[in-house]
């Protein structure tokens, strides 16, 4: 209904196979796209490609996968899925329900389950199928006290419902959220004064250990129903109203303390263990995933941001063999979200020279930055390519070694130089003028050639 806060689940449950083999090989060429429309028509690729209309998410072969949170607006929706992979016939176990199954030639088919949860405007979805309530503190009816408000590991800890688990006297001294409103945490006290949390968890509890600086959010029921983890805006804890402003969807899954060497040293939230979950926070392209490589990402009650970084492999030619050059991308997010997300890129030290453009040589040169879909509102966006501003192309020496300065676009993997339409066995370079700009709808892709230059007379002219 219209002014809810609803959910999308969907997984994929069997593949006609006993061992699910299949499913849990090729679930991750699934995509899956929630399409706001009153249209009720068969949702089209170019839409299902839109990513100014919000980016798909990828299903998983263990576990569901889910969509961001969806504010309801007046209107239809539609669950858009899409299959990248291949069509399958195999000689395998099939499943019949029972012990033993003979084995077959079998045509893969995939089961999928789907599910949706609208909650009322001032709960939220969790993963085990409830509504759960995000209250901040206040004076009135979630004040600081000994039983909703701790400390540990650089994190303040606050729970409506109190806490759970050995006493302060005890020697383990873990503490573990009730059940109730969604826990929060964020930067400890400043002497009296207590700051306003900057993360909630939905369906989650947080353990901490005070002796062993330990602190972890971990699912409420089981680890099939994770946690959800969101930046949460709330007023100061000494208003007399606890109601949340903003709330900005980041993950679902387990997280532990981590520590960023720093000075001083900085406290975070890490996946635990260290490349699980869903990132819901994503902006890169499913087609980007078999490049990327060291994902790391970080969540700061301290600071309310999250933040990732990765290192990016980028396959350069328009035929094979192709040069492989290597990037290191970092992205964040504070309570703002998608509109005001921010990004910087640097290249490996190590990187070979990019191809010859013809007979041009090319320089990148250090003044990278990557392109982002055009802000929509709060809809995701998603990284486009990684642009060198700065850089130049050149004749070969023995033509004189002139230059002019350019802009290059890396582009990621399966997409087309614009205009020609020319796909790449990799990613694609694109050499652009210098007014060109991210999202124009037509990008400038007029540049000038260096002159040549020679000191010998020409012995045979062509016209």
């Amino acid at each position: 209904p219209a002014g809810s806060t609803s959910r999308v689940k969907v997984q994929v449950v069997a593949d006609r196979t006993q061992n699910r083999t299949y499913g849990n090989l090729y679930a991750e060429t699934f995509e899956a796209k929630v399409v706001r429309s009153d249209n009720q028509a068969t949702v089209i690729t170019s839409d299902f490609n839109d990513l100014t209309e919000g980016k798909p998410w990828a299903l998983a072969g263990d576990h569901a996968t889910s969509s961001d949170f969806i504010y309801q607006q007046p209107g239809q929706y539609a669950l858009a899925i899409r299959y990248n992979g291949p069509q399958l016939d195999v000689r395998d176990v099939e499943a019949c329900g029972d012990e033993f199954c003979p084995v077959n030639v079998i045509h893969i088919k995939y089961y999928l389950k789907v599910s949706v949860l609208a909650c009322p405007a001032d709960s939220f979805p969790t993963n085990g199928g409830a509504c759960q309530k995000l209250i901040c503190p206040n004076t009135s009816t979630f004040a600081a006290t000994p039983t909703t408000y701790r400390e540990a590991g650089g994190f303040a800890y606050w729970s409506q419902a109190g806490w759970n688990g050995d006493s302060n006297a005890a020697a383990a001294n873990t503490r573990i959220v009730a059940d109730g409103a969604a826990p929060l945490l964020g930067p400890p006290r400043t002497d009296t004064v207590y700051h306003a949390p900057t993360v909630a968890v939905f369906g989650g509890h947080i353990s901490y250990d005070q002796n062993a600086n330990s602190v972890s959010v971990e699912s409420a029921t089981t680890p099939s129903e994770p946690p959800t983890v969101a930046l949460v805006q709330c007023p100061p804890p000494s208003s007399a109203n606890g109601q949340f402003t903003k709330v900005f969807l980041l993950f679902d899954g387990a997280l532990a303390r981590s520590t960023i060497i720093s000075i001083p040293p900085t406290s975070v939230l890490r996946p635990d263990p260290v490349g699980s979950g869903q990132i819901i926070a994503d902006p890169w392209p499913q087609a980007d995933a078999s490049d990327l490589s060291e994902v790391d990402f970080t969540i700061s009650p301290q600071t309310g941001r999250a933040n990732g970084s990765a290192t990016l492999r980028r396959n350069l030619g328009i035929a094979l063999p192709t040069t492989s050059l290597f990037f290191h991308p970092r992205w964040g997010f504070d309570i703002n979200g998608w509109p005001q997300m921010t990004s910087n890129v640097s290249a490996d030290a190590s990187n070979p020279a990019p191809p010859d453009i013809a007979s041009l040589l090319l320089t990148l040169g250090a003044q990278l930055s990557l392109d982002l879909s055009p802000v929509n509102g709060d809809g995701a966006r998603v990284f486009m390519g990684v642009r060198a501003q700065a850089a130049i192309i050149a004749q070969p020496s023995k033509l004189g070694g002139a230059s002019k300065g350019i802009q290059a676009v890396i582009l990621p993997r399966g997409i087309a130089v614009p205009v020609i339409d020319l796909l790449c066995p990799g990613s694609c370079l694109d050499l652009r003028g210098p007014s060109d700009q991210p999202g124009m709808s037509v990008p400038d892709r007029v540049w000038q050639m260096p002159d040549v230059h020679t000191n010998v007379d020409a012995q045979t002219v062509l016209m």
